[in-house]
């Protein structure tokens, strides 16, 4: 978001106003594809007041204030009605530019740099990520950008159920195995996490209210909804 604010900036400036549909365009393509995707998980399944669904909210809020901001000289009516429909944002008409210095991260920019090429690796192994456990092979210069991240969310921008680690000294060794995931599917959540092992006995009333295979997410956040 702020390298597109720094772009439709200076082409506001050059009164380039077709370029700032260009990039408007493309920018929610491309966070539509590699964010907002992978992020639904989280908002429907975890927990209400969990931090990573908390964490997924206040992105989509910085990133709907700021992409509003940036809309809002060409487009001003749409740009104070999307505004308008959700309590929390601001009208970008009355509060005009949105955007934050800390946004532009030479360290978050890196690593989303190195997790693009091991996600194309990937993508060229399989299009059904979502049923595979991955270990990635990296460098050490790698893993230490990666290690600033939880596994958790390396795994959701990856599009895979997990990842581990394996260290090598080559860089032009870079690869990635895939392990078909053994777990059943979540009937909640969806994802091939529930371990037959760890799986609880619902009386018959509990069976008429919630599903029976679930993953030990889900049973967690079911809980907690019912105290």
């Amino acid at each position: 978001l702020k390298v597109f604010q720094e772009k439709t900036d200076g082409f506001y400036g050059g009164r380039e106003y077709n370029k700032v549909c260009l990039a408007l365009l493309s920018l929610i393509a491309d966070v539509s594809a590699s964010y907002f995707y992978l992020v639904k998980d989280r908002l429907y399944c975890d927990g209400e007041n969990s931090k990573s669904r908390l964490s997924a909210l206040t992105s989509l809020y910085h990133f709907s204030q700021g992409l509003l901001g940036s809309m809002a000289p060409i487009l001003p009516v749409l740009s104070e009605e999307a505004a308008n429909s959700v309590p929390c944002l601001e009208s970008p008409l009355k509060m005009g530019w949105y955007s934050q210095p800390e946004w532009l991260s030479s360290q978050i920019s890196d690593s989303y740099t190195v997790l693009e090429e091991y996600r194309t690796l990937i993508n060229k192994e399989t299009k059904k990520s979502l049923e595979y456990n991955a270990v990635l092979k990296v460098t050490q210069e790698d893993l230490s950008l990666l290690e600033n991240y939880s596994c958790d969310e390396v795994a959701e921008v990856l599009g895979v159920l997990s990842v581990k680690y394996d260290v090598i000294q080559d860089k032009d060794c870079k690869d990635v195995q895939l392990t078909p995931s053994t777990f059943g599917v979540c009937e909640r959540c969806r994802k091939m996490t529930v371990d037959p092992s760890h799986t609880r006995d619902l009386s018959q009333d509990d069976l008429e209210s919630e599903p029976s295979n679930l993953c030990q997410r889900c049973i967690r956040v079911l809980d907690d909804l019912k105290a």
